[in-house]
């Protein structure tokens, strides 16, 4: 049981962190991932990482 509020907050950490470090374009660059055709693609797959391990931290959470 704690196990499960441990892995919940950790999910809602790491979702928060997502969501308030928005990378700016040098930090999209230094991860390879700036590319001008594809920075919404990038931002659109960090907010659908950000709703899915918030998701999960709340399932876990119910449990």
């Amino acid at each position: 049981m704690a196990n499960f509020r441990v892995q919940a907050f950790a999910r809602e950490l790491a979702a928060e962190a997502i969501r308030e470090l928005i990378p700016d374009d040098t930090q999209l660059a230094d991860a390879e991932l700036l590319w001008p055709e594809n920075k919404a693609q990038v931002m659109q797959e960090l907010q659908r990482l950000a709703d899915t391990l918030l998701a999960e931290s709340l399932r876990l959470e119910s449990i």
